[in-house]
């Protein structure tokens, strides 16, 4: 990922893609007043369901710093909405999550149990 700053991205932009072994990832950012929209979108490959996986505990406790508690109801709905400075730090966290293969190979298998639990309605 670039170190763009948030004012030279698109409206609404796909910040990186990632690809893993049965689903592909974005990272999505987009303006919302003085705030910023953040997302990650799994895609599954073979069916193409896909969901916003910020949620999901092994995402979220990756993407949440110290101070921020996991049980707060602003990270209980996707997209997140957050400051400049903190949507940068989430992209910044996200891609070097989604770019380490250990952390992509858990990542598979959280969403895999998530899966099993039908979270995955959204066909694109």
């Amino acid at each position: 990922m670039s170190t763009t700053t948030l004012p030279s991205l698109l409206p609404c932009a796909q910040v990186l893609c990632a690809h893993g072994t049965r689903y592909d990832f974005t990272i999505q950012v987009t303006p919302s007043h003085n705030q910023w929209h953040f997302a990650i979108r799994a895609v599954i490959r073979d069916s193409r369901r896909s969901s916003i996986i910020n949620t999901v505990n092994a995402v979220l406790s990756e993407l949440l710093t110290e101070e921020q508690d996991a049980s707060d109801s602003c990270w209980s709905d996707t997209p997140w909405e957050v400051s400049p400075a903190e949507c940068l730090r989430l992209m910044q966290v996200a891609s070097d999550m989604l770019t380490d293969e250990r952390h992509l190979a858990q990542i598979e298998a959280a969403l895999d149990e998530d899966r099993a639990e039908g979270e995955w309605a959204t066909l694109i």
